[in-house]
């Protein structure tokens, strides 16, 4: 995750299977987060559908139901569970690549500097 100011714009650029939040003072005054970016796991429509086009696979385990991995077309491996990653060469000719998702954000005077990278 790579984050970039120009005035009161932040960039992100976001890969795999992290996010970023914020804080920000609401009307009241108090904190609250705002979630800004998403996590890149393949079971995203426009995720499983590149994956799916280039013959990968995207399922989960019957004892893993809530973590979508990527699997080869051939074979029960790698199960990776992120549709974005550095250096997976194993699977990058099967839909999993390694170009960021940028995004934007204009920061209002009541955002907080707090900007943290969460990853499960």
């Amino acid at each position: 995750m790579l984050f970039t100011f120009q005035g009161s714009i932040l960039f992100m650029s976001n890969i795999g299977d992290s996010r970023a939040i914020m804080g920000s003072n609401d009307s009241n005054d108090s904190m609250v987060t705002i979630q800004l970016t998403i996590d890149l796991k393949p079971d995203l429509p426009r995720e499983a559908e590149r994956i799916k086009r280039c013959k990968g696979r995207v399922f989960a385990l019957q004892d893993e139901p809530e973590v979508p991995r990527v699997w080869l077309p051939f074979d029960d491996a790698p199960r990776l569970a992120m549709a974005r990653a550095f250096g997976d060469f194993c699977l990058k000719d099967y839909g999993v690549i390694s170009i960021p998702e940028f995004s934007h954000r204009f920061l209002q005077t009541k955002t907080s500097s707090l900007f943290l990278p969460l990853m499960e």
